[in-house]
C-alpha cells in the first residue's frame, strides 16, 4: 500500500486573535486565521492547533509574522438550507511547528 504526503508550510501573518475553544476530550484548540501576502492577492487560511502548542498559540497577537508547519483538512458542514459546504484547513498538531518570526 502507497500513502501520500499532506504537509503544509506557511508563512504569514495572524489576521485575528485568536479563539481558544475547549474540546470533549479536556484538550484545548486554538483557531485563527493566518494571512499569506501574494503579488496581486491576500490568501487566507483557517489554522487550528491542537496538542503541546496551543499555550504558544493561545496568546498571538493580531498581525504577529509566523512560520507554520501542518497538514491540510477538509471539513465539511451544512447550511441552514441542507447545503453541504468543504472548507480547507490548516491543522497543526503533536508533530506540527510553529515559530513567532517577529521576535
Amino acid at each position: 500500500m502507497t500513502f501520500g504526503i499532506n504537509q503544509v508550510i506557511l508563512v504569514g501573518h495572524v489576521l485575528d486573535a485568536p479563539e481558544i475553544k475547549m474540546l470533549t476530550t479536556g484538550g484545548a484548540m486554538v483557531i485563527f486565521t493566518l494571512a499569506i501576502e501574494m503579488e496581486k492577492h491576500v490568501e487566507k487560511h483557517v489554522v487550528k492547533i491542537y496538542g503541546h502548542l496551543t499555550e504558544q498559540a493561545a496568546v498571538l497577537a493580531q498581525g504577529t509574522w509566523i512560520y507554520l508547519e501542518g497538514h491540510l483538512q477538509t471539513h465539511t458542514s451544512k447550511d441552514l438550507t441542507g447545503q453541504t459546504h468543504e472548507h480547507l484547513e490548516i491543522i497543526v498538531g503533536q508533530k506540527g511547528v510553529l515559530q513567532v518570526l517577529d521576535e
